[in-house]
């Protein structure tokens, strides 16, 4: 079992979802009990998009250990998805309390600020998860969470009316390697998300820019 597991955490980092997820029912069709593999096999369904079944096998795995902080992080991801905010919000605290010291609690609650317009909160929410992260400085690396935290820092600044900061964010996505190998596939949908955002404080200049990323 061990070596399917790792096989499948292996087709997971390669992208591989629908090879993971066939291995994955087959592990829990065997052990349907077991904690670790409905874990895993609630991640594949996540990252495939299948969200209702994704939850069904997390809260599945929460009503017997409910202090995992992924699966907490997770539903979260899950709840914000579908756009059932509350639910979002009490897990992404959860998540937040399991392990104060993980970004992705502060992104998931800094997204939720955002949508529900509290663009102070998701601006104190960011600033603790770039101290996290080791400071400013740590944002040139190029992987997906940088690109990520940069397009919520562009969107809380335009929502501040802080616009000059807002397109300096988005100006500096063009420094990024998208050849990176962690880089995320959904990078020019979110590109096209901050031309349609943002069109308003970006120059006709900064907009090829951007399209040039896309394109490349």
């Amino acid at each position: 079992m061990n070596d399917e597991i790792l096989q499948i955490e292996k087709l997971v980092n390669q992208g591989s979802y629908l090879q993971a997820e066939k291995i994955a029912w087959s592990l829990h069709k065997a052990n349907p009990n077991n904690l670790q593999i409905t874990k895993i096999l609630g991640l594949v369904l996540l990252l495939q998009g299948n969200y209702l079944l994704a939850e069904k096998f997390y809260i599945e795995f929460m009503n017997k250990e409910p202090g995992d902080f992924d699966v907490n992080l997770n539903l979260a991801a899950i709840y914000a998805k579908n756009e059932e905010y509350q639910l979002c919000e009490k897990f992404a605290l959860q998540a937040n309390n399991l392990n104060d010291q993980h970004s992705g609690s502060y992104i998931q609650l800094a997204e939720l600020c955002i949508k529900t317009r509290q663009f102070e909160k998701a601006k104190k929410l960011i600033e603790k998860c770039i101290e996290i992260k080791g400071g400013e400085q740590n944002l040139i690396e190029t992987n997906q969470e940088n690109v990520r935290l940069k397009i919520l820092l562009s969107d809380i600044y335009q929502g501040l009316g802080l616009n000059d900061e807002a397109a300096n964010f988005l100006k500096s996505l063009n420094d990024i390697d998208q050849t990176h190998p962690n880089f995320g596939e959904n990078f020019g949908e979110n590109i096209y998300r901050i031309l349609d955002i943002n069109h308003k404080i970006v120059s006709p200049e900064d907009v090829k820019i951007l399209h040039s990323i896309i394109d490349k």
